[in-house]
């Protein structure tokens, strides 16, 4: 169950890492399904994955309090979405979304921390 719930949280940013990064390969992919997209709408769709992301992870390291994981997986998505929109580079895009799987099976494995009641 915490294997699927890693990868759940994680799949959004494998779909943004693995969509065609130059705007005419994505013209033709899009044109063979018969849709129409620019390449603003396409960095929205990108940033908006990353986003849905960062939420769904954001929220499992609030009840796990494993907020350094968060950040690992918040790290690589700001490189996936600065690779994605100004540097164009796959190298960056696939270490933003090995951070972003870092993070997540970070937060999903091992035991809950206990928050600290104490002063």
């Amino acid at each position: 169950m915490i294997a699927l719930r890693s990868i759940a949280a994680a799949t959004p940013g494998v779909v943004v890492a693995v969509l065609p990064k130059c705007p005419v390969c994505l013209g033709a992919y899009v044109a063979l399904a018969g849709v129409s997209i620019s390449p603003a709408k396409f960095l929205a769709l990108t940033l908006a994955l990353l986003a849905l992301a960062l939420l769904v992870l954001a929220r499992a390291a609030g009840r796990t309090n494993r907020w350094r994981a968060f950040g690992l997986a918040a790290i690589g998505g700001v490189l996936v979405g600065l690779a994605r929109g100004f540097a164009a580079s796959t190298a960056w895009t696939w270490i933003g979304v090995a951070l972003i799987y870092a993070g997540a099976v970070w937060i999903y494995t091992g035991r809950p921390r206990v928050r600290s009641t104490c002063c």
